[in-house]
């Protein structure tokens, strides 16, 4: 007799039988684990990403530095994955942000419906229409210079490591509230087609509230939808991450993140000295850390049947 499964063990199954999404799933949990061990491991003394490097300078990836060093002799390896966990953290923080804003925002205008949901998403329209990276680079700008204004005249009080926190959650909050609008959608979408499904009809014949319907019996059952945009939208998200540091918007030394490094990576090379590394390093982490997000997102919508 063939033992029935639950929805999530024939997500979880179908998931493992794509083997490529499978792989770069592992690959994902390694560059994590390797941004929180890598830094630590390689700068013992607690210096962080600071470490100069004896006979300080450009050096080549060698047995002492797998990814070489900076123009000041810091090792790059710690670097390039001190970078990468920034990235990660922002990226993440955006994201729960979007999905905050967007399934609120979608599920009371797919539930209520008539002229409140036609409002709600004229307003998602006219958002839709505005240059979102133009706001967000003006907003980044804006109060970052405020951030500076605050921070210069209160250095005191308000030491380095808070304005790093700043700098981070003012890029995290400004990515998260501009890619909220199709969660949004996808979640009104979702919500039009549930409320009429026959468990929300037994939830409001047992007396249960709007508030308990809309969000304890049908959000929880948009998982499969959320699960797939977050793991769809997470790479634009860091490439965009990336992009703000690299044109000099996200984070600044002595801080890093793989924009930046790119960015000096970029200003470092000549053609009497390549310092190709600076580079190659950086730039190959963040492309297969992309990638793999993708297929892992593409496995997950196949797996959780999202259409």
């Amino acid at each position: 007799m063939t033992e029935a499964r639950t929805p999530l063990q024939m997500a979880v199954r179908r998931f493992r039988k794509n083997r490529l999404a499978g792989v770069c799933l592992l690959l994902l949990a390694l560059a994590v684990a390797a941004s929180l061990a890598v830094p630590a491991v390689r700068q013992p003394s607690g210096a962080g990403a600071e470490r100069i490097a004896p006979g300080a300078g450009l050096l080549p990836p060698g047995p002492g530095h797998p990814f070489g060093t900076d123009a000041i002799g810091r090792d790059l390896l710690p670097r390039v994955f001190e970078g990468l966990r920034l990235t990660f953290a922002v990226g993440i923080s955006a994201i729960v942000l979007s999905l905050a804003l967007g399934i609120a925002y979608g599920a009371v205008a797919g539930y209520c419906g008539g002229r409140v949901d036609s409002l709600m998403m004229r307003g998602v329209d006219v958002l839709y229409g505005l240059p979102t990276i133009a706001i967000i680079m003006l907003a980044i700008s804006v109060f970052k210079g405020y951030g500076d204004l605050l921070f210069a005249a209160r250095e005191g009080i308000l030491r380095r490591e808070n304005r790093f926190l700043w700098e981070i959650a003012l890029i995290a909050v400004v990515l998260g509230l501009t890619s909220w609008l199709t969660i949004a959608r996808i979640v009104r979408g979702q919500v039009l087609s549930l409320k009429e499904a026959e468990f929300v009809e037994a939830a409001r014949a047992a007396g249960a509230g709007h508030l308990r319907i809309l969000f304890r019996h049908i959000v929880p059952n948009l998982l499969g939808p959320v699960i797939v945009y977050a793991t769809l939208t997470l790479p634009a998200i860091l490439l965009f991450e990336s992009l703000l540091s690299f044109l000099g918007l996200g984070v600044q030394e002595p801080n890093v993140s793989l924009g930046l490094l790119l960015d000096d990576g970029i200003k470092r090379i000549a053609a009497t000295s390549l310092n190709w590394w600076l580079v190659a390093f950086p730039g190959t982490l963040l492309a297969a850390v992309l990638f793999c997000l993708n297929v892992v997102g593409d496995g997950l919508r196949d797996a959780l049947d999202v259409r």
